[in-house]
């Protein structure tokens, strides 16, 4: 049932690999499947290249559709700031390519449009093509300037943090699973330990500095966001190993109490739990 409604409406865009990748990807090889996205990938300008990586990134780490408003301004028509749906109407070529990897998606109630990968092993293909380039399996030494970047662009296009977007990037940054860590009681352990963050920040953790440089990214976007300052603070006093460290977090307390926290319960827990360390 789902393959039929799948098909009745991406049937202009559907190739015979849909079908059968559909039916069941495990038949297929990452070679041909990265064959045959990377074949579109590279009819593909700038823009539309980084909207795609941002999709992909969003997608493999949080499995959240995009909004395409809130990458609005990486999109031209002559000098003017158009949106990805009025740049593809002026470039139908590239709207066929791109539609190749991820699709539009409609939610009832709402006029936004949203994209997701067509599968979630091309969110995994674009990602070794985008970020690791003529070596796709190093992909990840690349993720800490991706992830960097893409928060960077949405404070770019977004002022102010929306709860959409807040929502997204607790999301793909934060989250240890479908859970916010942040405030929640946990043993201590002597071993610094990865699993105690995001899986993203997991996955950069054997990049020197990465997770904090990320971490730090998203309080430099939105310093007024006490939660953002909580979570530096988090990791600060979770990897500490002299007073120096517990002091750097008790500074980012400090940010978090001065900025909404306050009175927030969450940040009042991590407070206490950073002086209890």
């Amino acid at each position: 049932k789902w393959l039929e409604t799948y098909l009745k409406d991406n049937y202009r865009n559907s190739e015979v690999i849909e079908y059968a990748l559909t039916i069941g990807d495990a038949d297929f090889s990452s070679n041909q499947i990265e064959t045959y996205v990377k074949s579109y990938i590279n009819a593909l300008s700038e823009p539309v290249s980084d909207f795609l990586a941002f999709v992909s990134l969003i997608y493999h780490y949080s499995q959240k559709m995009v909004n395409e408003a809130i990458f609005r301004k990486l999109f031209k028509y002559g000098n003017n700031i158009c949106g990805l749906s009025v740049y593809l109407a002026h470039n139908k070529d590239e709207r066929e390519m791109l539609q190749k990897i991820i699709v539009q998606t409609k939610v009832e109630g709402s006029y936004a449009v949203f994209w997701r990968p067509r599968f979630s092993r091309f969110a995994d293909i674009v990602l070794k093509l985008l970020l690791g380039g003529a070596r796709p399996e190093t992909w990840k030494e690349y993720l800490p300037e991706y992830s960097i970047r893409l928060i960077k662009t949405i404070k770019e296009n977004n002022e102010y943090l929306c709860e959409e977007v807040e929502k997204m990037l607790t999301a793909v940054f934060l989250n240890r699973g479908a859970e916010d860590p942040l405030g929640v009681e946990e043993k201590w352990e002597a071993d610094y330990v990865n699993d105690k963050f995001s899986l993203l920040l997991e996955d950069v953790a054997p990049i020197a500095h990465a997770q904090k440089r990320i971490l730090l990214a998203l309080t430099e976007a939105y310093p007024d966001k006490s939660h953002y300052w909580g979570h530096l603070a988090r990791f600060c006093y979770e990897k500490a190993d002299n007073p120096n460290e517990f002091e750097e977090a008790v500074g980012y307390v400090k940010n978090a109490l001065n900025g909404s926290g306050e009175y927030d319960p969450v940040i009042l827990h991590v407070a206490g739990m950073c002086m209890r360390r």
